[in-house]
């Protein structure tokens, strides 16, 4: 049966970002058309190109909407012990965003084409590097891995967890993906160069 037909120009954009994002999920933006996003908008394809001129410009208010939702939740997020349930929590909600992405790299699409260099994993490393002695490189890697653990934990968590035999609940399983995730968190600070010797006797001590 048909749902509530969208009206104006507010609610047909709405409308139109909510289809593309679940068709995008479930096929691949290459897959997908803009007649099968108007369809499962309920609207006339053609408003696909008057509110947004293409497929990719529709992809890119996908991405954006996804983008500011994990911005707006970290925000709340003063500590790295903060920040990681709320990544956490913001994936679980759009269980379909890591699925696009993973359609995006196997379209082999240029990564710079749909990453967000002031996303999410952005704000993440400034949360790292405020809450402990990273500096910006150590911050922004450990961002960067803490978003691929949590995305591939997103994505195959029950392909894993099955192939590996795990008895644990998912319960259990989503508390041990957690702690490694705060761990890659913490990045260690910066060596200090060649540990010293201490200093020794006459015998044996340091040569001159």
């Amino acid at each position: 049966m048909a749902g509530h037909r969208p009206q104006g120009r507010e609610e047909t954009r709405d409308a139109l970002v909510r289809a593309a994002d679940a068709l995008f999920a479930e096929k691949g933006p290459n897959a997908v058309t803009v007649r099968e996003i108007a369809a499962r908008a309920e609207v006339n394809h053609g408003l696909v190109h008057r509110h947004f001129g293409s497929k990719e410009a529709l992809l890119d208010a996908v991405l954006d909407r996804h983008m500011a939702a994990f911005k707006t939740a970290l925000r709340s997020a003063g500590t790295i012990d903060e920040a990681i349930p709320v990544l956490q929590a913001v994936q679980q909600d759009r269980p379909g965003f890591a699925r696009m992405m993973a359609f995006l790299i196997l379209e082999r699409r240029a990564t710079e084409d749909f990453t967000r260099p002031a996303g999410g994993t952005a704000d993440l490393a400034d949360i790292i590097r405020s809450g402990g002695p990273a500096d910006d490189d150590a911050a922004r890697a450990a961002a960067a891995m803490v978003t691929a653990f949590s995305l591939g934990w997103t994505l195959f968590r029950d392909f894993t967890v099955t192939a590996a035999g795990c008895r644990q609940s998912p319960g259990d399983m989503n508390r041990m993906a957690m702690a490694a995730l705060l761990a890659l968190a913490r990045p260690p600070a910066e060596p200090q160069g060649p540990e010293q010797r201490p200093e020794q006797g006459l015998e044996g001590g340091p040569e001159v």
